[in-house]
């Protein structure tokens, strides 16, 4: 058995996670691919923040033999094509663009050769949809990918180079391909049960980045409300601190965060815009 070549790895980030969480993400294989990937002995090998394929070196003629021109716009001269699942149920909510919609999907792959960045712009945007019925993604999805689509789609290039030798292959640095969601931004909405109606009550912000504004409330009880005066990305380790004073004075020194499972869209401003409800019990 030869030594195994990594011929490239992906990583997959998320604003939301920060440096030191991944996205949970499972990965398969196309039929066409796992197929492909049976006949050239590759290797598939999950990462923190992605995964990688390796090729046996000994057999690199198949895989230069299965990789032909793929037709279907990717820009390649063939192509492995990954479905991708997030496992994270919040996925959808603490993502500023992302998830399946009805008759698009997330498709990711090269679009520049200079560049191992496979989305349109930095980061995920509405450029990277696609219709489900283009003939990529058509042979890619199965028929209970239609019950149960996945997140998104990868198609990444069997070769870089279809003229290279075997041992310029072997020699080269494997590229590594990138893609980044970006959070979602919410206001933060605090809505206080319990207090004294003849209590000032105010938000501050320990950093004084952030300020908040007491507002009409949302339901029938009248509880003090207040909502901050921006949006702020989701992140899974929020890293503000904002306390809650009453008559002036700290009686929580930490207030609860914002969190994804607790979202809406509501008129701030005059706009729609999402907003994260945070409720306080005194």
């Amino acid at each position: 058995m030869g030594a195994y070549h990594t011929l490239f790895s992906v990583q997959v980030r998320h604003d939301y996670c920060g440096s030191a969480q991944t996205l949970p993400v499972r990965y398969a294989p196309s039929m066409e691919t796992a197929s492909a990937m049976r006949n050239a002995d590759l290797t598939f090998s999950k990462t923190p923040e992605g995964f990688s394929l390796a090729c046996n070196a000994e057999r690199l003629d198949t895989l230069k033999a299965l990789a032909t021109p793929d037709t279907a716009g990717d820009n390649s001269p063939g192509a492995f094509h990954f479905k991708a699942y997030v496992t994270d149920a919040c996925f959808a909510n603490y993502t500023r663009v992302g998830g399946y919609r009805k008759k698009e999907i997330l498709h990711f792959f090269v679009r520049n050769k200079k560049k191992d960045v496979l989305t349109a712009q930095n980061k995920v945007s509405e450029k990277d949809y696609q219709q489900i019925d283009t003939p990529v993604i058509s042979k890619v999805l199965e028929r209970e990918d239609r019950a149960i689509p996945p997140s998104f789609i990868l198609s990444l290039p069997m070769l870089t180079n279809l003229n290279d030798s075997e041992e310029a292959i072997l020699k080269r640095v494997p590229p590594c391909y990138a893609v980044e969601f970006e959070a979602r931004e919410v206001f933060w909405l605090y809505t206080l049960s319990g207090a004294s109606p003849t209590t000032k009550l105010a938000i501050t912000d320990m950093e004084n980045k952030v300020t908040f504004s007491a507002i009409t409330s949302l339901d029938a009880t009248d509880n003090p409300t207040f909502i901050s005066n921006k949006a702020m990305p989701l992140q899974e380790r929020p890293a503000q601190r904002f306390q809650l004073l009453e008559d002036n004075r700290v009686i929580m020194k930490r207030l609860p965060v914002a969190s994804p499972k607790h979202i809406h869209r509501l008129d701030v401003k005059g706009h729609q815009a999402w907003v994260a409800d945070i409720q306080i019990v005194r």
